[in-house]
């Protein structure tokens, strides 16, 4: 059964208890308070090497506003009352991937059985907490394990990719996953984008440090395009530099790329090179050159794309969109119908 963060004392589980309030109708326009989310974060931040204060809120802000949003609605129309067991694989990449699955299954009545590091298991269990005041009741089917995972009816993974032998051992039962692909999500530019768009497509690029599943890590630009306004937009994030982590994997590649004579953009934490390849490094933007829209269809055939002016028929996403928490819950919600036939 769940059990209380080992590293949070009762007192202050106490404190998130008062302090957690769940908004009842889906007309109040927040789920999460700034100063719950900072409550929260409080207690766990710092037990991550890679998730920073600034990350965790805002992947708190957008669990919210997924709910905010209509989620919410879409969630409890699609109770299943299960009782099957499912077991979660997370090995999150950027704060709490993998929490709308859980939180959906949960919610739906499937007993969750987790396997996930010590270090990011304090993140979850202090969310259980947060949840358990919106939620009554929902964490009790929610078991933390450091054995096999027994008899399930399926699996979930997020964040890193397993290993093969790992894969080939969760693959033989339904799975749902949302890993690091091979090739991560691509973006385009007209060179038409409003400074806001732009900003948008930052945070696409940056945001987690641009280690998650779902941040751009190629970008189509017209030919001859002047990075310029896309630098200035990108500079919110000049702080990675004071990230050591970060700062130690961007020093890494650079060196890499003078050493190897490759030409770059260096705005003093991100390199941005031209390649042909969409191979993902922390502190690398990967770009190419176009001429036509043909091209663009060309080169982001069977990838996740996002644009300033998406087209739903193409299964375009907006800049911006890529840190909605609940972009996969339709899918997901499919998933878990699988186990009520």
């Amino acid at each position: 059964m769940f059990s209380k963060p080992s590293e949070l004392p009762d007192e202050q589980i106490e404190q998130l208890t008062i302090d957690f309030r769940m908004k009842k109708t889906v007309d109040e326009q927040n789920y999460l308070t700034n100063d719950n989310i900072e409550l929260l974060i409080s207690k766990i931040d710092g037990y991550h090497p890679w998730f920073t204060r600034p990350h965790l809120s805002n992947a708190l802000q957008s669990f919210g506003d997924g709910l905010q949003s209509g989620s919410r609605q879409l969630l409890m129309q699609n109770k299943l009352t299960s009782a099957s067991t499912l077991g979660f694989w997370l090995r999150p990449l950027s704060p709490f991937d993998g929490m709308m699955p859980l939180f959906v299954s949960l919610l739906n009545g499937f007993r969750c059985i987790i396997k996930t590091d010590t270090t990011e298991q304090k993140h979850y269990e202090a969310f259980f907490h947060l949840l358990e005041n919106y939620f009554p009741g929902i964490a009790a089917n929610a078991e933390f394990a450091d054995k096999p995972f027994g008899t399930v009816s399926g699996y979930v993974i997020a964040g890193e990719k397993p290993a093969e032998t790992q894969m080939k051992y969760l693959s033989s039962k339904p799975l749902f996953s949302e890993v690091l692909p091979e090739n991560g999500p691509i973006a385009y530019i007209t060179d038409n984008e409003t400074n806001e768009e732009l900003d948008a497509l930052a945070t696409d690029i940056c945001m987690y440090f641009g280690r998650s599943i779902h941040n751009i890590s190629e970008l189509l630009v017209p030919e001859s395009y002047d990075f310029s306004s896309l630098l200035r937009s990108l500079k919110k994030f000049d702080w990675y530099s004071n990230h050591s982590r970060y700062f130690n994997h961007y020093e890494y590649r650079k060196a890499a790329f003078l050493v190897s004579g490759e030409s770059f953009i260096d705005n003093g934490f991100l390199l941005i090179r031209k390649n042909n390849l969409n191979a993902r490094h922390t502190g690398v933007l990967n770009y190419r050159e176009y001429k036509t829209s043909a091209e663009i269809m060309e080169l982001t055939a069977g990838k996740k794309v996002y644009c300033s002016k998406p087209e739903p028929a193409k299964s375009e996403r907006l800049f911006g969109s890529s840190v909605n928490e609940f972009r996969n819950a339709d899918r997901f919600i499919s998933f878990l119908n699988t186990f009520s036939k």
